[in-house]
């Protein structure tokens, strides 16, 4: 069984992580979203999906007990739908944002979410043909 210490140490170091993850996160879309925006809720996306994986991984492993478990994944699924929710808004133009602008936040890879150039045939980043 864990120490009080060793739980509350990795409570610390969750609630640190997801610090950043929670300060946005109800915002409404902006007028004129820009890539780098849309590129930064995805990340915030990947994170959350990241963070719910280890917390998993500790609660079998005996890490965290079953109602720190389900409070803590509860937050981040949460944080992981409202993301999604504003990531999904944004590509469907939810913003007050111009066509062209519109059409040039949304092109984005598929393998990596990496943001692309309106021009571009392939992924900066990986590669990949885009569609």
């Amino acid at each position: 069984m864990a120490s009080f210490v060793e739980i509350l140490v990795l409570l610390a170091t969750l609630g640190f992580i997801a610090l950043p993850l929670m300060g946005r996160f109800g915002r409404p879309a902006a007028e004129g979203v820009t890539e780098g925006e849309l590129s930064e809720l995805l990340y915030k996306k990947d994170a959350v999906y990241t963070a719910l994986k280890d917390l998993d991984f500790d609660h079998r492993t005996g890490k965290i007990d079953r109602a720190d478990y389900e409070e803590m994944k509860r937050q981040f699924e949460t944080d992981a739908m409202s993301v999604i929710a504003t990531i999904e808004t944004l590509q469907a133009g939810g913003g007050a944002a111009t066509a062209p602008e519109r059409d040039a936040a949304r092109r984005f890879c598929a393998a990596c979410g990496n943001g692309a150039k309106p021009g571009d045939k392939f992924c900066a980043s990986c590669g990949t043909k885009l569609a």
